[in-house]
């Protein structure tokens, strides 16, 4: 398949476009870096990966190429910065840029499959819902029904009307080089009292595999992109933090100081009913 993958430099990007390429579907990876050392850390893996012709890196002055499959992970990063409210404005307008721009690019010969990034932040807290759960009113909600309305607008466009349009709405995503691992490594191993709600997580492997069993199946509407094994906080935490063996206890308060910190204290426990019902298997962690 030609599969355009807009955001490939971010962390999920990365690891997809490399098992993309892996299995020697050709993959365009839209970013706003042209340079590919920049993109893909150099690896032994890798080197060998890009001896084959199956990627090529565009960005707004080349000519986009036909492709079967959109996916979108455009955006600015929630973990780089503080949340401030132009922060907040950056990351949703950054999103809505990128799908304009898409509509722009492919208003005349539209994919088959599109897949947008959205979250699980757009469902309610304090529940335990599917992919047909009431949705939230929090300012990371509103955000995420934006986004998820603007890419099914697409639906209105005559040529995408028989275009798959996917909702992934995805967890925490738990991996080296995430961005939660990356917050956290210089500090020490926290235990946050209370911390024990649950977190909705994924780990970097899964979405990849989730990714592709959308694409196979040609999945539509929201597919929950999180685990079927609930975590809580403080698990969650000792999976980015495996190596430190002793933990801290630390008021769950603090986390209120940073908005970013507040993305940790939803309490939800969230099926990814779609998946499970399309015969994914998630790695179990110990």
């Amino acid at each position: 398949m030609k599969i355009l993958v807009c955001g490939g430099s971010g962390f999920i990007g990365r690891a997809l476009c490399r098992n993309l390429i892996a299995q020697n579907h050709q993959v365009f990876i839209y970013t706003h870096s042209t340079n590919v050392k920049t993109i893909f850390k150099t690896s032994a893996f890798l080197k060998k990966t890009f001896r084959s012709t199956n990627y090529r890196v565009v960005n707004v002055y080349n000519d986009f190429p036909n492709v079967d499959v959109i996916i979108n992970l455009s955006g600015e990063s929630i973990a780089k910065k503080k949340l401030t409210k132009d922060r907040l404005d950056e990351i949703l307008q950054s999103r809505i840029d990128t799908i304009d721009l898409l509509l722009d690019e492919y208003r005349l010969r539209a994919p088959k499959i599109f897949i947008q990034a959205s979250a699980t932040g757009i469902y309610k807290d304090n529940v335990s819902c599917d992919e047909t759960g009431e949705l939230g009113d929090s300012v990371y909600a509103q955000i995420c029904k934006a986004i998820e309305d603007k890419a099914l607008s697409l639906a209105q466009i005559s040529t995408f009307r028989y275009s798959k349009i996917c909702l992934a709405r995805i967890g925490v995503v738990v991996g080296r080089g995430g961005g939660l691992r990356q917050n956290l490594r210089f500090l020490p191993k926290t235990h946050f009292i209370p911390g024990d709600n649950t977190i909705p997580y994924i780990l970097i492997k899964d979405i990849v595999s989730a990714f592709n069993l959308i694409i196979n199946k040609k999945l539509s509407g929201p597919v929950n992109l999180c685990s079927d094994d609930y975590v809580s906080l403080n698990k969650l935490i000792s999976l980015c933090k495996p190596h430190c063996p002793i933990a801290i206890p630390c008021p769950r308060k603090i986390l209120t100081l940073d908005k970013r910190g507040e993305l940790l204290l939803a309490d939800q426990k969230i099926e990814p009913k779609v998946l499970l019902e399309n015969g994914f298997t998630f790695i179990k962690i110990k």
